[in-house]
């Protein structure tokens, strides 16, 4: 890939379909949706694994809560957030 110096790094990134560092973030029976409980502290509680981790599950397209294969998994994450990060 030539490019320059200062050039912006997006571009790059997308043709090279690399995601940015910042894109590399209990069920409901139904929709596979998780349950994040409420943190007892409102500072650090709020970026806790546990506290973040189900809000980020929920966020994803729902048609990666059923896929059954890691492989899968993995492969339609990183589109999603590749689609997310370029839109």
């Amino acid at each position: 890939m030539n490019s320059r110096k200062r050039s912006h790094i997006t571009p790059v990134l997308k043709s090279l379909h690399w995601l940015p560092v910042s894109f590399r973030s209990l069920r409901s029976s139904e929709q596979r949706l998780l349950v994040a409980p409420h943190p007892r502290f409102k500072t650090l509680g709020d970026q806790a694994f546990g506290i973040v981790a189900p809000k980020l599950w929920n966020e994803l397209s729902s048609s990666l809560h059923f896929i059954d294969s890691e492989k899968a998994v993995k492969k339609q994450l990183k589109t999603f957030l590749f689609r997310r990060a370029f839109r």
